[in-house]
């Protein structure tokens, strides 16, 4: 990049990935504020000093502020996601994590649809298995809201997901097959292996799961997830039948659990449908 006397940039090339293109003229370009001005005005900077507000509208310390085309930074204007993402779909994971640290640092809220639009976004992690991505852009949604129970429960997921894969594996390299009830005929060499790769996961994963059913107390999914969690608690255990066969009963009882949210949300849905309108 080239600069006029007075700092200014003449020539270069940039890179603006809302598009995937490169510029060469520097009035080819805008600087975007990632959160725009007017969505943290409605989101609680209109209640910031002047003072306040300048530094959120000059902050170079933290991805507010980036170089892009202008067509781009034009046709977001101050949409938040889920009026505009980037037409440069490769970069959605990034541009949302950003906009969440953004809004996180500086205390902004986050509106239903807006949260909705992000986590979409953000699930691309997810479907690509880049799990602990996945799991870190989960817990900034939680940071910036956390009553969001589908945050704890797919951070909950992913745990049981990963400790599962290495039970399957560390059990085959044993002779046997996961049978949910701890595995007990497992070598003393299985049972330290599951320990160094599993602790951290299903204490996390129970963690995070109990969570999603504290702020949505018929979250069926949840609870299921917390009955094979406990299942994978049990492989712990190691030649501690008490503790393994309390980790089952806990596994059970939130087995009983799930069916009797299942059934409360089948009877709120049947009590909607019957408000409809008769004929």
């Amino acid at each position: 990049m080239v600069t006029s006397s007075s700092c200014a940039a003449t020539s270069g090339r940039w890179y603006s990935p809302y598009d995937g293109a490169t510029w060469t003229a520097a009035s080819d370009l805008d600087i975007d504020h990632i959160v725009p001005l007017a969505e943290a005005w409605k989101s609680g900077a209109n209640t910031w000093t002047t003072a306040r507000r300048q530094e959120f509208a000059n902050n170079l310390t933290i991805a507010q502020l980036i170089a892009v085309s202008a067509s781009s930074n034009r046709s977001k204007g101050d949409q938040d996601p889920s009026e505009w993402q980037p037409p440069n779909a490769s970069v959605h994971c990034i541009y949302a994590r950003e906009w969440i640290w953004v809004k996180y640092t500086y205390g902004l809220s986050l509106q239903s649809a807006e949260k909705t639009a992000l986590q979409q976004m953000a699930s691309i992690s997810f479907n690509l298995k880049k799990f602990d991505d996945a799991k870190n852009w989960q817990k900034k949604v939680i940071e910036v809201d956390p009553a969001a129970s589908e945050a704890y429960y797919t951070i909950g997921v992913i745990d049981w997901m990963q400790s599962y894969k290495n039970a399957t594996t560390i059990l085959a390299a044993d002779g046997l097959t996961d049978g949910g009830d701890g595995n007990p005929k497992k070598s003393k060499d299985a049972c330290a292996k599951l320990q160094a790769q599993n602790t951290n996961l299903v204490n996390e994963g129970l963690e995070y799961l109990q969570k999603a059913v504290d702020n949505n107390a018929t979250y069926e999914e949840a609870m299921t997830y917390l009955n094979l969690t406990y299942r994978r608690k049990a492989d712990l255990e190691c030649g501690n039948d008490p503790a393994r066969k309390a980790d089952l009963d806990k596994a059970q009882e939130w087995s009983d659990k799930a069916m009797g949210a299942r059934k409360e949300n089948e009877r709120k849905k049947e009590e909607k449908n019957k408000g409809g309108v008769t004929m």
